[in-house]
């Protein structure tokens, strides 16, 4: 064995964080899945019934529906490649949508 094939402490760690992304990208890809589908029935059913309000709703959902789908890509590549640095990215647009939600301020 020689010096090239030896692993460090700091590739262990490496290791042990890749491992831990995926349950959590498993997890953020779910989320991002559900929320977009959620979304997108929210849009359906408020053209279909046009609330008071719908005009700003429809704009929240076609800019959450965008974002989801941004943040699925994203959980995917979490997924995929157990790569931790996109997450807080992620989170933050996730919470974003949440925070920017109509029904928040329109009620």
């Amino acid at each position: 064995m020689d010096a090239t094939t030896r692993m460090t402490a700091r590739d262990r760690r490496e290791g042990r964080v890749a491992l831990a992304m995926l349950p959590v990208g498993t997890l953020l890809t779910l989320a991002a899945g559900i929320g977009m589908i959620a979304v997108t029935a929210l849009g359906i059913d408020t053209a279909i019934r046009w609330p008071d309000g719908a005009g700003w709703m429809l704009a929240w959902c076609g800019l959450a529906a965008v974002a989801g789908w941004w943040n699925l890509k994203r959980s995917l590549e979490v997924l995929s490649a157990f790569d931790w640095r996109p997450v807080p990215g992620i989170v933050a647009v996730s919470a974003a949508i949440v925070a920017l939600h109509p029904g928040w301020w329109l009620a």
